[in-house]
């Protein structure tokens, strides 16, 4: 597109060398314990970190006789803010 930058800052360039590292090419090929193993390595090459301004709560909801777990996020202070309302439908994924 003419005009438009749609080159990689340095921290994005870092990220998918990692990534790339973690998961090459054809990694969906491998025996599915291997692919958890790499899966496991990208969440702790990439740990999350919550803002101290941030309380989390993780908590279980029971509908239908399931059990659905969430993560609750408040924010500082005492006055309303907007919300954001999340929901993935989970789904299996590598077994």
């Amino acid at each position: 597109m003419e005009g438009i930058d749609l080159s990689l800052n340095d921290e994005m360039i870092d990220y998918q060398t990692i990534l790339n590292r973690i998961l090459p090419e054809g990694f969906t090929e491998w025996p599915i314990d291997q692919q958890r193993q790499a899966y496991l390595q990208t969440f702790l090459e990439f740990p999350s970190v919550t803002p101290e301004s941030v309380r989390v709560i993780e908590t279980n909801f029971f509908r239908l006789g399931r059990e659905i777990p969430a993560r609750i996020y408040y924010p500082s202070g005492n006055n309303k803010k907007p919300c954001i309302v999340y929901c993935h439908g989970g789904g299996f994924t590598l077994g």
